[in-house]
Formats: structure tokens, sequence, C-alpha cells
């Protein structure tokens, strides 16, 4: 059974944001059907939309880190074709209308904040939506890990139990900028592939023939080392358009 974490972790928000950052720039420059200029910076006082009205955040009952965490935080442009990071997850957008209107309804349970995790603590911020199937990513400002939190996944560890208000703590859990370098090898790795277009299940993850056709078309057009990215794009269109239902 895996530990917590592998290394002793601390937090600071500068490392935090640079390992998000270098997997949206990842994603960006190897990914069909994304572009660098579709992953957005946060200027360096933070998303004005955010820091001129402190109010907005007031719902999350979040600690002064978490805050200023989720006003720094890159996002992936809204019109771009990736709308999945990992298989059934969306980055949260809080500068996005959606976040808006959950947080002014105080609707947070299911859209930012997941089910069955029990109690998420204010120092912990709310990187993804997962629903039932996906990842909520879970960082800790305390800890400077992330926990990826899947509802309906058996969790890594026994403890916490379902019914204590940690249970979050069970699932896999790693310091930050190792989180996101294993995201980035399932990328390398083919264990993840991106569908383009595909909003529904953009992140493909199964071994199933289909899939499996999928990692061929990537393969075939060099991946990793001498990848086309645009040959490689059109061709996955061209499968998608042949295979859809």
């Amino acid at each position: 059974m895996s530990s917590p974490t592998s290394t002793p972790a601390s937090y600071s928000r500068e490392t935090a944001i640079k390992a998000i950052t270098s997997f949206y720039i990842f994603l960006a420059s190897n990914i069909p059907g994304l572009s660098p200029e579709e992953v957005k910076y946060a200027p360096p006082n933070g998303w004005p939309e955010l820091v001129n009205n402190a109010a907005l955040l007031a719902p999350l009952n979040k600690t002064d880190p978490v805050i200023e965490l989720i006003r720094h935080l890159p996002c992936l442009q809204p019109s771009c074709d990736l709308t999945q990071i990992a298989p059934e997850t969306s980055a949260i957008n809080y500068t996005s209308s959606s976040v808006r209107w959950s947080l002014g309804n105080k609707s947070i349970q299911g859209s930012l904040e997941p089910y069955g995790a029990g109690k998420i603590p204010p120092h912990v911020a709310v990187l993804t939506e997962g629903s039932r199937y996906g990842s909520w990513l879970l960082l800790d400002t305390e800890q400077g890990t992330v926990t990826d939190y899947i509802q309906f996944e058996k969790p890594e560890r026994d403890t916490p139990g379902p019914d204590d208000e940690g249970h979050w703590k069970a699932y896999h859990t790693l310091p930050v900028q190792e989180f996101f370098d294993e995201w980035k090898d399932k990328y390398r790795s083919l264990e993840w592939v991106i569908l383009p277009d595909d909003v529904d299940d953009g992140v493909r993850y199964r071994f199933d023939g289909e899939t499996d056709e999928i990692r061929q078309i990537y393969k075939e057009h060099g991946w990793p080392e001498n990848f086309r990215k645009e040959e490689c794009r059109i061709a996955l269109k061209e499968w998608h358009e042949k295979n859809k239902m």
C-alpha cells in the first residue's frame, strides 16, 4: 500500500501555479486541438474579476492562501476544443459565468465540491470538477499536496473511511509538482489519449479496441519524439467522424 506522499512536501503558491501552468503548457504544446495561445495567465495581482469583487468567493469559505491561489490560477480559453484535461474531468475556471452562478446561488456541492468526500477543509482548494467518475483535484495548502478524489473509485487507503470527514485523504495523494508530472506521464505513455472535438468523452483511457485505434493514430504520427501534431489532429477528426454514433 502506497504512502500518502512520496517525498516530504511544503506549500508555496508559486510552486503550485508553476506546476499547474506547466501541465497546461504540456497539453497545449503536445495535444492536437489545443494551442499555447489558449492557455490564459492571471495578471501579477490576480484575475481582476476575482480581486475587485472580494465577496464573490466568500461562499467557498476558504482560507486566504486558497483564495489567493484561486485568484492566480491559469485557465484554458473557454472556446478551445479541449473541454477535459483528464478522463471525465474538467478544470474549474473560477472567472467563468457558470462558477459565478454557482457562487451567487451558493450551489457548491456537486459543482465546486464533490459529493461523498467528507468535509473539504477551508485550507483545501478544489481545482477540477469530476462529477461521479472523474477526478476532483484537491490541493492542500497546508501540506503542499494534491489529492485525486474520484467518487466512484475505490480509495488507495482504507482510512479515513467513508463515514469520516476526512475520507478524501484516503485517495491518491502526491506533492503538487509530482502529481502533475504523473499526469503528464499518463499522456506520454498513451495511457490517456485525447480525441479533439469530443465534448463528452475527450480523454480516453480504457484499453479497448476503439481507444487502441486512437493510440495507434498517435503512434503513426510520430508520438512522442517526432510528433506531427496538426496531421494527427486531422487524422483523429476523420476517425471521429467515421466512428461516432
